[in-house]
This record gives C-alpha cells, sequence and structure tokens, in this order.
C-alpha cells in the first residue's frame, strides 16, 4: 500500500467541534482499564471497556506501542530580580549541565537572570537556573554546574497539558499530587532510552494484566520510540492546514521490532497501533528497513484526510483536542464527517475527553 497526497486545501476550522468543559477529564480512571472504550467498526458502533480489548484482537495480530518515558520536564520557580513566579518546560539537552528550555512570561528576560526551581511535594528541592541566551521561542540554561537530568528529576513537575492544571486549579476536589501524575501519566512500559516531555495518552489505559492477555491470546507486541515534544498538543493556528508548520520528532526502532514488523502479514492479521504517537513512527519507517540494524531518524509527517496508511489498519487512541494535528490524523483513518459524530455521540454518552479520558477503538475498514 502506497500513501496518497494529503488534501492540504482542508480550512483549520473543519477539526473544530464543540465539547461541555465538564467532559474534559482532570483525573484517570482509579484503574486504567476501567477507561470507556468506543469501538468503531465501519457500519455501526459498541460501547465497551479498555479491559475488553483483547475480544478485538486475533492469534497473528500485531500491536505496536510506544515506550517513551515522560520526563518530569515543567520546571516551577521565582525570578531572582523581581521574584515574580516564572514557568517552563525543558526542550532538549545540550551536554551534561546546559539545556534548552522555554519560559514565560518571557517578556523582560534577558541573558545572565537567576531563577530559583522550587520542585513538587514532599522533596520540595531548590536548585538555580541560570539563563544565558536567547534561541528562538526558547532559552539556553544551566543549572549552576549542577547535572540537567538529576536536577530535573528533583524539582521538575510532571508536565501535565495546561488545560489539566487550570480546571483543577478551580475544582473544588482534591487534585492528584504530582507524586501520583508521575505514576499515571506513565505508560507501564516506559522506557527511559527515549525520554518524552508529554505522554503517548492511548498506552496510559494499559495495564500489565491486560497485555499478559493480549500476549496469551497469540497476539505479538512491537514496541517503538517516539520523543513527544511540545508540539504534538500545539493548536494548528494557520487556516489551511497545508499552511501548518508540522512539528518534527524524533523515533527509533530496534532490530527484533523490525523484524516484527516485517514479518507481519497484513493480509491475514491486522496491526493495531497503540497511539498516534505510533503511527507517525510507523508510517515514517522505510518501506524496507533493514533488520540487522536500529532504524531511527526525525518525522515531520503531518497526516491529514485523504491518506493511504501504508502500515496500520487499526487504531487506539484517545479523544482529542480540536484543531490539532491528532484529530487530523484520526480523521484521516475514519473519515472528518464521522468523526465528528462519533465525538458527538461519545460525548452525550459522557465518555471523558483528552489525555486522562477515555478511548476509542477504530477497526480496521473504517477509513473512507
Amino acid at each position: 500500500m502506497g500513501t496518497t497526497p494529503n488534501d492540504m486545501s482542508l480550512r483549520t476550522e473543519d477539526l473544530d467541534y464543540e465539547l461541555d468543559p465538564a467532559l474534559i477529564a482532570t483525573e484517570p480512571t482509579s484503574v486504567r482499564t476501567d477507561a470507556k472504550l468506543l469501538v468503531v467498526h465501519p457500519d455501526h458502533v459498541e460501547h465497551r471497556l479498555v479491559r475488553d480489548l483483547p475480544e478485538y484482537l486475533q492469534p497473528g495480530d500485531l500491536v505496536a506501542r510506544n515506550t517513551t518515558t515522560v520526563i518530569p520536564a515543567r520546571l516551577v520557580g521565582t525570578r531572582s530580580d523581581t521574584g515574580g513566579s516564572i514557568e517552563g518546560i525543558f526542550i532538549e539537552q545540550r551536554d551534561p549541565s546546559t539545556a534548552v528550555v522555554m519560559l514565560k512570561p518571557s517578556r523582560r528576560l534577558r541573558g545572565g537572570l537567576q531563577v530559583v526551581l522550587q520542585g513538587p511535594a514532599p522533596r520540595e528541592a531548590t536548585a538555580t537556573l541560570n539563563i544565558r541566551e536567547r534561541r528562538g521561542d526558547a532559552w539556553i540554561v544551566d543549572f549552576d554546574g549542577a547535572d540537567v537530568t538529576a536536577t530535573m528529576h528533583a524539582c521538575g513537575w510532571t508536565p501535565l497539558p495546561g488545560y489539566i492544571r487550570s480546571r483543577r486549579a478551580t475544582s473544588p476536589a482534591p487534585a492528584m499530587t504530582d507524586h501520583d501524575d508521575r505514576s499515571r501519566y506513565q505508560t507501564v512500559y516506559a522506557s527511559e532510552s527515549v525520554p518524552s516531555i508529554a505522554a503517548p495518552t492511548a498506552g496510559l489505559h494499559l495495564d500489565e494484566a491486560l497485555l499478559g492477555r493480549i500476549r496469551d491470546s497469540g497476539v505479538r507486541i512491537a514496541d517503538v520510540q517516539l520523543a513527544v515534544g511540545v508540539g504534538t498538543f500545539a493548536p494548528i493556528k494557520s487556516e489551511f492546514l497545508g499552511d501548518h508548520d508540522m512539528h518534527r520528532e524524533y523515533y527509533s526502532v530496534q532490530p527484533t521490532d523490525l523484524e516484527s514488523l516485517a514479518a507481519h502479514d497484513h493480509g491475514s492479521s491486522k496491526l493495531l497501533a497503540v497511539g498516534t504517537t505510533t503511527v507517525r513512527v510507523l508510517e515514517s519507517l522505510p518501506e524496507s528497513p533493514d533488520p540487522a540494524h536500529p532504524c531511527s531518524g526525525w518525522t515531520d509527517l503531518f497526516i491529514t484526510p485523504p491518506y493511504r496508511f501504508k502500515r496500520v489498519d487499526a487504531l487506539l487512541t484517545n479523544f482529542h483536542l480540536p484543531r490539532s494535528s491528532l484529530i487530523a490524523l484520526v480523521g484521516a483513518l475514519v473519515g472528518l464527517d464521522r468523526l465528528k459524530q462519533l465525538y458527538a455521540e461519545a460525548a452525550s454518552l459522557g465518555y471523558r475527553f483528552y489525555s486522562y479520558g477515555d478511548a476509542m477503538l477504530v477497526m480496521p475498514g473504517c477509513s473512507d
């Protein structure tokens, strides 16, 4: 199967839909697999739970997942010159003691300023961040000679999406602690080989027991890694999708997993991608990667309707924000009009949306 050109004449407003803010999840279900699951078939839907996922898999099927790990990439501190609050997000490490971070509010920031970082409870560790120079929309900083990774783990906060933090701030109910979020905003199979600053959220619904049931049913699992960056959840601001500057993200696939992908028989079994980040890796791989060596690189693949998927037959995914590249990708798999109908049906039944929300399983044959 080859890819077809995306329709970049689509307007960004075509990715819009209305949602009651009360349906935006600020916490996950207490048990990962208790999340609701909207199962989408070509001609009908079912309403199940994530724990029922193995019923939709058969021996010989292949499940691909993104095993990246979420690092505590959010920074909170005070400016040494004014005492004003400042927040940041880690972008990348340059060497053991320097990094690139985005800071806000960014007005009146300059090289030479210091920020005193405050970590979450219960440790409430502190560290000093020295601003060196601007780099585009971000800043090159150092941590007073301290190791970047150690400092982030001591003083960094879980990089939850802003809409979760803002809704928690106005909620009368007690919010989860950062300690809770470090566990729940992380897949149970996360590997530290490729770090991310946001979670591959579809994988948050899976636990070891469910994965064991999947393996025991004769289904194979292949791992890929994609470093989820700040651009993943960013809204598309251009009027037309064709004018959107798609972000780049690093991916890597190891030889054993390349072998599993190469051995998969698309004619007799399906490949289920766990999450849109996994889809980006699978659809970005060369047609016949050499399984003798790891395959890695950078992808800026922007999947929009129409698109002919090369490898992916089915998708487990969350309910995504409007005007995002994520909803465009899912729309390419089921059609934008039907996707909006599915979202409306899910909302009417109380499904929970976005990163900590419920899930959708798109079965083969749903694409236009």
